[in-house]
């Protein structure tokens, strides 16, 4: 069975062997992962998926809407993320209030999901 699986966390993480880890724990062949295409996390995990062979879509926030500027643009791309998937895979450090949205969000969809510490050094 396909599955959407969204994997996302911290921007300042470049941790390629916990993030490699945490997707063999759950990805299947047949999986699409996404992300959200920022740094750290998600640019990671669609390097590992590509690698793979795992097809990957990135959800990309919407910045700019008719001329003006969006300010919960990454909010409202959690919030799809969350409420479109059937898995969700976060590494995080526990203090992005975005992240908590997105996980909160996911939990009241009754979507799987998976959260894995990561500490910044």
């Amino acid at each position: 069975m396909s599955r959407i699986v969204a994997i996302t966390g911290n921007r300042n993480c470049h941790d390629q062997a916990l993030v490699t880890q945490v997707m063999a724990a759950h990805l299947q062949e047949t999986d699409t992962v996404w992300v959200g295409g920022s740094a750290g996390v998600e640019l990671l995990a669609a390097k590992q998926a590509k690698a793979w062979g795992v097809e990957t879509e990135t959800v990309l926030a919407h910045w700019k809407e008719e001329g003006d500027t969006n300010p919960n643009a990454g909010r409202e791309r959690y919030q799809n993320m969350a409420e479109n998937c059937d898995v969700v895979l976060v590494i995080w450090d526990g203090l992005d209030q975005p992240m908590t949205h997105l996980i909160q969000t996911a939990i009241e969809c009754n979507r799987e999901v998976h959260c894995y510490p990561w500490k910044r050094s």
